[in-house]
């Protein structure tokens, strides 16, 4: 059972320790006391109003212009819980929306105002889920993306199709690797080749050592060559 200490609004409600002897130990006593029937919200908002002369704020408010992200700019997060937190600065003013006004430090810049319990609840998971999501993207920041093997695939070119025309290597294609024989270099290189056959088809040894050519006969018939002549 959790121990609360007596509220302005129990002898007006004739509410007593007994009333909150099932409270849980973290819960809020005036928003346990709505929540449980032991006060209605209606009754409470105005008593609270009219006790320490606040208003009160509307809950459309907390659906369209909810600064989320305020708690966190002021700083100071052990002084805000789910039923006492900033919602909006105006110049140096901050408004605080709560169930009853508390001290803080630096009051002279604080404004309360009163909100019902299931609007601050709506507030609160608000700045909750703001709160994830900070912690998502600093984590999404610092951690390392890792290349997965789809990735690597998408930036790998595959090679572009050999033509059957373009198999053998051109001129242009050897100029990248390394020197080129120039036209006349193969040139004076096949014109040696013929030569060579030339000369080896020339070679061959007919006999024509042991002929005479007569120069008289008009023919020019070769005779044999005379024994006898030196």
């Amino acid at each position: 059972m959790a121990k609360v200490d007596p509220m302005p609004f129990w002898e007006t409600f004739g509410l007593n320790e007994e009333h909150f002897e099932s409270m849980p130990e973290q819960a809020n006593p005036i928003a346990w006391a709505m929540e449980n029937g032991l006060v209605s919200e209606t009754d409470y908002l105005s008593w609270v109003c009219n006790h320490y002369c606040l208003p009160a704020i509307n809950d459309e408010f907390f659906n369209i212009n909810n600064d989320v992200g305020l708690i966190d700019r002021l700083g100071n997060a052990e002084a805000w819980s789910e039923f006492y937190y900033p919602i909006y600065q105006w110049e140096n003013l901050t408004f605080v929306a709560c169930l009853e006004p508390g001290d803080l430090k630096d009051q002279h810049q604080y404004r309360f105002v009163i909100a019902s319990p299931s609007s601050l609840k709506l507030g609160w998971e608000k700045y909750q889920t703001f709160l994830n999501d900070q912690n998502f993207q600093r984590q999404e920041t610092h951690q390392p993306q890792q290349q997965t093997t789809s990735d690597i695939a998408d930036v790998i070119i595959p090679p572009a199709p050999i033509s059957e025309k373009n198999s053998e290597p051109t001129k242009e294609s050897l100029t990248s690797k390394g020197p080129v024989v120039s036209d006349q270099t193969e040139n004076s290189s096949l014109d040696t080749q013929d030569a060579n056959v030339s000369e080896d088809s020339l070679s061959v040894d007919f006999g024509f050592d042991n002929l005479a050519v007569n120069p008289n006969e008009d023919n020019q018939t070769a005779e044999p060559a005379s024994e006898d002549s030196t």
